[in-house]
């Protein structure tokens, strides 16, 4: 009898019955089974006289109560009363829009569960492509860092002594750590003299520019032979071969022995307002009054290109001048200039042979560390040379540089870079040879960035911890301080130049050893 009804499930007169069903209620009337069953046949063909009476009349029972059940009027809704037992109710096209919408969420819920399937794949695709090239990288720096060991330490006597060092290191920083802090007497003295030795460099230049060579001869002597001294003592003694020292002793050579050479004039020229003079900024030198290591830096890179500025434009001040770079037949007028024109005279003079000069130093070093002292240098690690110093940090931008051919070329990189930096820089002198301006600016800026780096190691070094790198006898150290009261400090010399870490600048490093 339900099928007769409504719904797809009952048969094929859902419309006349206005709907599915939807829910069961409980009933208070009784109808007859059958008029029910007319009754609803006669309310399907629209009220039509069809049927009998009692089954029109239970009929139109049907329909009041499914109108007094429903809401009054309402084609989507209507009651239908079986035996006297529950209530059907069926509903119409409201129930099939809001199934409809049902069926979109559901269909939207799974278009947003594909995206997000798809995105957690795209995710984890890259996860893996990064996390593969994090392990190349890992691999490479695994095996750059043992070919490197390999080369440094040889054997297992050369580790045993590297670790023994590095504890040896360790222990003592422990140490320094728990000593007070305090400003030592000594690291006084060396503010004090540092000052003063500027102050006086400032009124030879001023008073008597003619005698800067003899006020520079009076310097070097003594702070060259306390660096010989401290760089030995503290396994830095290879550094004492770079070819900045060996242009003090050609400079020398040109004030005592050669003084009126003309070519010597123009090489010791060249030398000192190229490699040296640029290295003041390559090497970041910091004009830092209480450190001897710092300030003997500087006085190397910087007083010769001061003393050559003097000589080119003041003087040598014994009389008669100096002619500078003249060839057999030639006049010269003054002091450094050849009575020679044209370009022919700077390449011979001003690169040409101060190349030479630089060539047979670079051979006589390579000599000296690739070939008589290898042995030694293998043996022990703890031994610093430039390059070593350079490549100490796998990570910085020198490393990098010298490591682009690969470890077993770092020799020869090494020295190829180090003939470009001087063939550049060697150039570069001519117009500072030309130009009694250009010279004086460039002497000038170097003096500035100098004194800003010393500025940087006084206010993100000593100021941020109350201590500092004195470098007092021996140079580089380090130092530490609580920074409270007068900004009491206690430093310790380490090694002859070291480095210094700022600690309040983001670790910056101020280099000291030179290899130009």
């Amino acid at each position: 009898m339900l099928r007769s009804l409504s719904s797809p499930l009952f048969g094929s007169n859902t419309a006349a019955a206005g709907g599915t069903p939807l829910r069961r209620q409980a009933s208070t009337s009784s109808v007859v089974s059958s008029g029910v069953e007319s009754g609803s046949e006669g309310g399907s063909e629209g009220g039509s006289t069809a049927g009998s009476t009692a089954g029109s009349t239970a009929g139109g029972g049907g329909s009041s109560s499914s109108r007094g059940r429903g809401s009054t009027g309402s084609p989507f809704c209507s009651t239908l009363s079986l035996d006297g037992d529950d209530d059907y109710v069926f509903l119409g096209d409201e129930i099939l829009l809001t199934f409809d919408r049902l069926e979109l969420i559901a269909d939207a819920r799974s278009a947003v569960k594909e995206l997000v399937a798809k995105e957690r794949a795209r995710l984890a695709a890259s996860i893996r492509n990064r996390t593969t090239g994090l392990s190349a990288t890992r691999h490479r720096l695994r095996k750059e860092t043992a070919q490197l060991a390999s080369r440094l330490l040889p054997d297992e006597a050369s580790r045993a002594r590297l670790q023994a060092s590095l504890a040896a290191r360790r222990a003592d920083l422990l140490a320094s750590l728990r000593e007070p802090a305090v400003v030592s007497f000594g690291e006084k003295v060396a503010f004090m003299l540092g000052l003063t030795l500027l102050m006086a460099t400032e009124g030879v230049l001023l008073v008597a520019p003619a005698r800067m060579w003899a006020w520079y001869a009076a310097l070097i002597g003594p702070l060259l032979a306390t660096r010989v001294v401290l760089y030995r003592a503290n396994n830095f003694g290879y550094f004492m071969y770079d070819f900045c020292y060996a242009a003090q002793l050609l400079l020398l050579g040109h004030l005592f022995l050669y003084p009126t050479s003309g070519p010597l004039f123009r090489v010791n020229f060249a030398v000192a307002n190229g490699p040296l003079a640029w290295a003041v900024i390559l090497w970041r030198n910091s004009l830092v009054f209480h450190s001897l290591d710092r300030l003997t830096s500087l006085a190397v890179h910087f007083l010769p290109p001061l003393v050559t500025f003097c000589l080119r434009w003041y003087g040598d001040g014994r009389g008669g001048g100096l002619a500078g770079s003249v060839p057999p037949g030639a006049a010269a007028s003054s002091y450094g200039e050849t009575g020679v024109d044209g370009w022919h005279d700077h390449a011979v003079y001003a690169i040409g042979l101060p190349l030479g000069v630089y060539a047979a130093w670079q051979a006589a070093y390579l000599v000296k560390t690739e070939v008589i002292s290898r042995t030694k240098l293998v043996g022990d690690p703890e031994l610093m040379t430039s390059l070593r110093w350079l490549t100490r940090h796998p990570g910085g931008i020198f490393y990098r540089a010298i490591n682009v051919f690969g470890p077993k070329h770092h020799v020869a990189t090494f020295v190829l870079l180090q003939g470009v930096y001087t063939l550049l820089t060697l150039a570069a002198s001519v117009l500072l040879y030309e130009s009694q301006l250009a010279h004086a600016v460039f002497l000038g800026g170097l003096f500035a960035v100098a004194a800003f780096n010393g500025a940087s190691f006084y206010f993100e070094v000593v100021r941020p911890s109350g201590g500092g790198d004195a470098g007092g006898g021996g140079g580089g150290g380090r130092g530490r301080g609580k920074g409270k009261g007068k900004g009491k400090a206690r430093s310790k010399s380490r090694g002859g130049g070291g480095e210094s870490t700022a600690n309040g600048g983001g670790g910056r490093k101020h280099h000291h050893h030179q290899s130009d």
